[in-house]
């Protein structure tokens, strides 16, 4: 493999662990339905332009290219941005929250 396909490796490397980064992050929030959908949508992709490239006698370079698009196209953009919506979400609902009488704004005494 040369130098382009090594770069190719690295594109191929680095959309993958910005899958999986964000991947962990959605599970923190209890995402995992969602999550497993997603990347469900993503290995169908994955799996298609794989075969493709393999029928076209494509060389391995460009079959790393065409699965670290396809990974930045599925799930590159949609975890990011479900993550995003996730944290608005609960930061709304911390700022509701916050200007909500608890009852603990009285001064007591210690018994």
């Amino acid at each position: 493999m040369g130098r382009f396909g090594m770069a190719m490796f690295a594109v191929f490397f680095a959309a993958h662990i910005w899958r999986h980064a964000n991947q962990v992050l959605l599970l923190g929030f209890d995402q995992e339905k969602w999550v497993a959908r997603v990347i469900v949508i993503e290995a169908a992709c994955v799996f298609a332009v794989f075969w493709f490239m393999l029928h076209a006698h494509t060389h391995l370079d460009f079959v790393y290219a065409g699965v670290a698009t396809t990974i930045a196209v599925v799930t590159g953009w949609a975890f990011p941005k479900r993550f995003r919506t996730l944290l608005h979400e609960v930061d709304t609902e911390d700022s509701i929250e916050s200007h909500e009488s608890t009852g603990l704004d009285q001064r007591t005494t210690p018994v």
